[in-house]
Formats: C-alpha cells, structure tokens, sequence
C-alpha cells in the first residue's frame, strides 16, 4: 500500500454523529469527493457530508444481497458468485478514481459501510490506498430515539439495528482504527482531534496547529446545539437492553481502541447474536409492554413501522425497476460505445490512408518542385530569347522606317518625272512606262511591307515559343524578296 495514498472510513450506525466528524476530517484536509449529499432541514440540518454516488452504490449493493439499510438480516458477500463480486469492486473501484482523482487523503462517510466494511477494504487496498477507520459511537438509547422520530422504528428496534452495525463495524482487519464518541466531538472536537493523530496522516499535535480562523469555523460547524436527542437514564432491564448498554460501555472503555479489545468485543457479541439475538429481541418487546406502557401506543408503533418498512418495500421496487432500467440503458449504452469503437477503428483505418494519401502528394509535390525549378530555368531561357527577339523586331522596324523614307523619295521622283514627262511628249510613252514600272515596284514594295507588319504582329505572338521558332522566324523566307527588291531599287537610282 502507498503511504502517500490514505483513505479514511467514518463508520456508525445511522444517527451516531458521523456527519459532524466527516465534517472535522473533511475540514482537517480530508477530501470528500465530487457530488455531496444535501442537508436535509429536520433530519441533518448541518449536512450529511456524504458522497451520493457512494450511498447510492451501496444501497444498490444492499439490493444484490437482497436487504436494506434496516435489516436485521447479516451480510453475506459470498452468497454473489466470484464473477459479480469482482465486477462490483470494479464498479466501486472505478467510482473512487472518479469521484476523488489523485487526492493523496480522501474520506468516505455512508453507515452502510459499517456492514460492507469488508467489500470496501479489499477495493481501496487494491487501488493501493491505505486504509484507516474511525468508528463513531453514540448512546445506543439516543440513536433509538432518534430512529423513532425519523423513521418511526419501536426504541427496541432501533437498539438491535444499532448492536447489529456496531458488531458489523468491528471487522476492520488490521488496518489502523480509532474510536470517537460523539459526545465528546460535540464538547470538545480539538480533544478528538488531537485522537486523530493515533492514525498517523494528521501529524502529531493537529489541534495546536490549526489556524485561529478554521478553529472558529470549526467551532460554528461542531455544536452541541446539534444533538436533539438525548439518554436520560431511560435504559430499561431486560436482558437484551442491558447487553446492549454493556456492548456500548465495552467499547468505549479506554483500551477499547486496542485490537484485542476489539476482538473481544466481537467474538462476544458475535455467540450471543448466534444463539440469542431473536428470543431476545421477541423477549425484549414484550418486556416493553408488560414493564408498564401501553398496549396501544407500543402497537401503533408496530403498525407504524410496518407501514413504513411495506412502504419502504414499495419504495426499493422501484427503485429496482429504476436500476433494471438503468441498466438497460447502460447496455444500450455499451453497444453505442462498441459501435463507436468500431467506428473510430475504421476512422483510424481511414486516418491511416490519409496519411499514405498526404505522404504520397508529398512526394509527388516535391518532384513536381524540382520540374517547376527545371520550368523556370527553361522559361529563364526563353526570356533571354523573347529579348534579342525583340531586339531584332526593333532593328526590323528601322529598317522600315528606312523603306519607308526610300519610298517617299520613289514617289517624289515619279512626281518630278511626271513633270518632265508633261514636258517632253516624245518621252512620255517611255516615261509612262517607267512610271508603271514604278508603280508596279510600289505596289509589290506595299505588299511586302504588309508582309513584313503581319510578320511582326506574328513574331510578337510566339516570343514565349520555344528557340527552334524564333530561329525560323529570323529567317523567314518573306524577307529575302524584300531585301532583293530593296537592292534592285537602289542599283537603279544609281544607274539613271
């Protein structure tokens, strides 16, 4: 077991005080867990200070053995086959973990627990908590009367329930245990805590250490105002009265928290419950009756208890059809969650042909990075081409510019010789003819320029082609007659 892991049991009968030592551990740092009963007014106005899931896990408990928290029946754990018991404690185990989470010192207060002490003990220590138990006891008488005000239970009753938990909570095993009577938490709560230390995860001396503030919450919390119902010397002398008294005063005796004390006490109420404890209670009732009280009052008391106990009957039909019905859906539940494992199975399957998918287009983007960079290297090339491509244009256009001014000359020309043709008669059919032989040169020179613009527009449009056409383009065969033509002209000027 971890000794950095402490689990505290506050056990007693019901209406022992447990409620106001919780309160002192849960205050002295002990952790309580999630979800926390709410007072009730009238019946713990200061607070139960009891895990609801806890409770509610062991009144279902309490079902599966088929008693109640009044029963007079013992508890009998082995009468659940192996496989049940063991999914209980997983159930129990897995409600700690959610209720308290890594709290190093936890608490749990429910009376049942008196009676399924040894459940529990086997779930914490499996958990590998170490276990401590503070046994609360109350005068029997006044837990009797106030089990008679609460739930209507004959003070008889109420005393058999009383030595029934109190034999049960003895069997603590050997973990460490210390006992408190809930007189002295109401009088003097900083005496019982300097007891607490007996347990050892407190430290020595606790109550010369809390602070001034939490001492004076304490002192708000912790009254004797809370204790309602009192003994008053009203123990009767019937056999059975007088050994619970006895039991009572046994273990409050000052080597009561001795283990051989304990199991002194236990072996000795354990033969008499063996061979006495029905007659007894039977006996114990009649000696109410005949010692004096009313023959009416004690059987309205019955009649009350039995309509509280058939109604209480009513009650945990209920709410065993309510368990059925939770169960139910807790299996529809559990097929949702197989159904969603499955589904998040094949997501996971999916995920994993997603990656493969990514991983690929990775590699396919990597190999399309190194064509990109090939791309630009050759677009690279094809710039530097697109440029002497459009140095070469603007050197064409030069030249036709050239053509152009050669051409306005060629028309002036033919203008003055028109004139000298006007002139001269006898040379105006020669001259004629040398004017349609100019013009016909214009016109091809006209169509040849048109050639050359189309030619250019052409050059303009396949600059991003690749250097195989632009080569081509340079050396067009259009332009070769363009050229002819233009040194034909010339050589004639020179000659006339």
């Amino acid at each position: 077991m971890n000794p950095e892991k402490n689990i505290i049991f506050v056990i007693g009968m019901h209406r022992s005080g447990t409620s106001a030592v919780t309160r002192l551990v849960n205050l002295l740092g002990a952790n309580l867990g999630n979800h926390l009963l709410e007072a009730m007014d009238g019946v713990n106005d200061g607070g139960f200070w009891e895990n609801e899931k806890v409770v509610a896990f062991n009144e279902a408990l309490f079902g599966e053995l088929g008693i109640h928290w009044y029963s007079c029946q013992s508890v009998q754990l082995d009468s659940l086959d192996d496989a049940r018991l063991t999914l209980l404690k997983q159930e129990a185990s897995e409600l700690i973990a959610q209720e308290f989470g890594e709290h190093g010192l936890i608490a749990i207060k429910d009376p049942r627990i008196c009676r399924l002490l040894p459940f529990w003990l086997d779930v914490v220590e499996a958990l590998n908590y170490t276990p401590h138990v503070i046994q609360v006891l109350r005068d029997p008488m006044e837990v009797a009367k106030s089990l008679r005000k609460r739930d209507g239970f004959p003070l008889t009753y109420g005393l058999f329930l009383w030595l029934l938990y109190t034999v049960d909570s003895l069997k603590i095993g050997g973990c460490s245990s210390v006992t408190v009577a809930y007189a002295d938490v109401l009088s003097n709560w900083r005496d019982v805590a300097s007891k607490l230390t007996q347990l050892q995860i407190f430290g020595p001396a606790i109550s010369n250490e809390i602070d001034a503030e939490l001492q004076t919450q304490i002192d708000s919390e912790i009254s004797p105002s809370f204790r309602h119902q009192t003994a008053n010397n009203e123990w009767a002398t019937d056999k059975f009265t007088v050994i619970v008294q006895a039991v009572y005063q046994h273990l409050l005796s000052p080597v009561s928290g001795s283990q051989e004390k304990i199991y002194q006490a236990e072996s000795f109420i354990g033969e008499w419950l063996n061979h006495e404890s029905s007659m007894v209670v039977e006996d114990a009732i009649n000696a109410q009756v005949l010692s004096g009280q009313e023959k009416a009052q004690v059987g309205a008391e019955l009649m009350h208890a039995q309509t509280i106990i058939v109604e209480r009957e009513k009650n945990i039909e209920w709410f065993k059809s309510q368990i059925e019905d939770q169960k139910q859906k807790r299996q529809y539940a559990e097929s949702i969650v197989i159904e969603r494992d499955t589904c998040l199975q094949e997501r996971d399957k999916i995920i994993d042909e997603k990656e493969a998918f990514i991983q690929k287009l990775l590699k396919s983007k990597a190999y399309a990075e190194s064509i990109t960079c090939e791309r630009d290297q050759q677009l690279s090339q094809l710039i530097i081409k697109k440029n002497y491509a459009e140095s070469v244009i603007c050197k064409r256009d030069r030249q036709l510019s050239q053509l152009i001014i050669e051409k306005d000359y060629a028309e002036s020309v033919v203008c003055e010789r028109d004139n000298q043709l006007s002139q001269l008669i006898i040379e105006k059919d020669y001259a004629e003819s040398i004017v349609r032989e100019r013009d016909a040169q214009l016109n091809t020179r006209n169509s040849q320029l048109a050639g050359i613009v189309e030619l250019k527009e052409s050059m303009e449009a396949t600059l991003q082609s690749k250097e195989q056409e632009l080569l081509k383009i340079t050396s067009h065969p259009a332009l070769k007659p363009l050229i002819k033509l233009f040194i034909s002209g010339r050589d004639c000027e020179e000659t006339e």
